[in-house]
């Protein structure tokens, strides 16, 4: 007995995907087999998104895992573990989540197993990634926990810099604290569910706030009716779920499940999420945070946006140490406007208002030290584009939506210069830090800007954009 596996290929923003392919099967021999939970990471270190799933039935458990090849399609499953040979029959590996939790630099997985009534069947198992998409079956890293686990999440909930395993069991949820080298302290009730007396049957860890610390999203069972509730972390002491519920066919947009996970890989990072304030938040770990100027909130691709009305006291203000120096470099961002002449990110100093501009959504050109690139591409068709330009020195390529659109050599090479104050997204520059004129006040969208210190390949933009 098998279960198809099926991939939605992301076709625009929100919610719009592509009609469904089948990319495998979940493989179990015996009946009622059923798929539990997936973990989405690259699991083999090639650069390309992987998945695993997780499940069973009560009388086996399999961790099965595909390889992306990093154009939507998969490898043949590896069966990285069956349960039942070496831990007796009732492993239903329900929950699932994956990190490296040992630091070695491979990407770890942690199940969570759940059978009823059989006390030696309720544990936590760490399957240790060996780089190549395989896992060691659990051995030492093997916990036996007070009751079966609905679902598991990897995240540092006490602030120590190391990563916990937060379970649901009932209406509880239990915190087992990390020491960085893979192992778990015993298990201890971290609060309750405010569910009315219905379990949680799943997690999410995520911070839609502007805090620093990391939030529980759980989904629980109300009288048929699937909702999503969050708790306010706040470093080993939540608020029991107080805070506000969103009904579920809402979550994929206002808290996606699997967000892209940037810190460390990245210079700077405005998911423009907060929804409301003048601060944006740099979600790198860099501190790069930005000041509002006028913009104002609106729903973006993810959670919310920045929406840009074509006046010269509409923008943001970055530190300029995100691209000053750079040479190699990448800029990522979604973009939504049917405006033209208008400036989106603007890099200046003393002498060279020009140092770095991305100009014009009809025609986007690039400047760069005051010598400017038209593209060819346009943007203001008034639907949302995924937009990456990069720059390996003298060479720079243009993405669109994933796709690779042109490219130059004849800009200047040699590293940037951006003078304090003068680093601004939505406006072009006269002078560092201001000079607005309001014919190139961009007027628009913006969601989701990144910039990295390097250049990501054609496969990397792509990846980007499917997730």
């Amino acid at each position: 007995m098998s279960q198809n596996i099926y991939f939605y290929r992301k076709n625009g923003p929100g919610a719009s995907f592509a009609s469904p392919i089948v990319v495998g099967s979940f493989i179990d021999a015996n009946e009622g087999n059923a798929v539990n939970d997936t973990a989405v990471e690259d699991f083999n270190n090639d650069g390309n998104m992987d998945f695993a799933l997780s499940g069973g039935n009560f009388k086996s458990g399999k961790l099965q895992v595909y390889l992306g090849r990093g154009d939507g399609t998969f490898e043949n499953p590896i069966i990285s573990g069956d349960l039942s040979p070496h831990y007796g029959d009732g492993r239903v590996l329900r929950g699932k989540d994956a990190a490296d939790v040992n630091g070695d630099g491979f990407i770890d997985i942690i199940t969570s197993v759940y059978y009823g009534s059989y006390l030696g069947y309720k544990r936590i198992y760490v399957w240790n990634g060996n780089g190549d998409g395989t896992f060691d079956l659990p051995g030492i890293n093997d916990y036996l926990v007070n009751g079966g686990s609905y679902g598991v999440v990897l995240d540092d909930y006490n602030c120590d810099g190391n990563l916990d395993i937060l379970y649901s069991q009932g209406w509880y949820f239990y915190l087992m604290e990390g020491d960085g080298a893979g192992n778990f302290a015993a298990p201890y009730n971290f609060g309750t569910a405010n569910t009315s007396g219905d379990k949680p049957l799943d997690r999410i860890s995520l911070n839609p706030e502007t805090d620093s610390t990391p939030d529980i999203v759980y989904v629980w069972a109300l009288h048929y009716r699937d909702e999503l509730t969050t708790a306010n972390g706040a470093c080993s002491n939540i608020d029991n779920g107080t805070n506000y519920s969103i009904a579920l066919d809402q979550a994929a947009v206002a808290a996606p499940r699997y967000r892209p996970k940037y810190t460390g890989e990245v210079k700077a990072y405005w998911q423009l999420d907060e929804g409301s304030g003048s601060i944006a938040y740099d979600s790198s770990g860099n501190n790069y945070d930005g000041t509002i100027v006028g913009a104002d909130w609106t729903p973006g691709v993810f959670g919310s946006a920045l929406s840009f009305n074509g006046v010269v006291n509409d923008y943001v203000s970055v530190p300029n140490t995100v691209l000053d120096g750079l040479i190699d470099f990448t800029m990522e961002f979604w973009v939504k406007t049917s405006g033209s002449g208008d400036g989106i990110i603007s890099g200046a100093t003393s002498g060279s208002d020009n140092q770095c501009l991305l100009f014009d959504q009809s025609n986007l050109r690039v400047y760069i030290k005051q010598q400017n690139w038209r593209t060819g591409v346009s943007l203001n068709d008034g639907n949302w584009h995924h937009v990456v330009v990069t720059r390996a020195n003298s060479t720079v390529k243009i993405y669109k939506d994933g796709v690779f659109k042109n490219s130059t050599s004849s800009l200047p090479a040699g590293p940037l210069s951006i003078a304090p104050n003068g680093l601004i997204i939505g406006q072009e520059q006269d002078s560092v830090g201001g000079g607005f004129n309001w014919s190139q006040a961009f007027n628009g969208l913006l969601d989701e800007i990144v910039v990295y210190n390097y250049v990501l390949t054609a496969e990397e933009v792509l990846a980007r954009f499917n997730q």
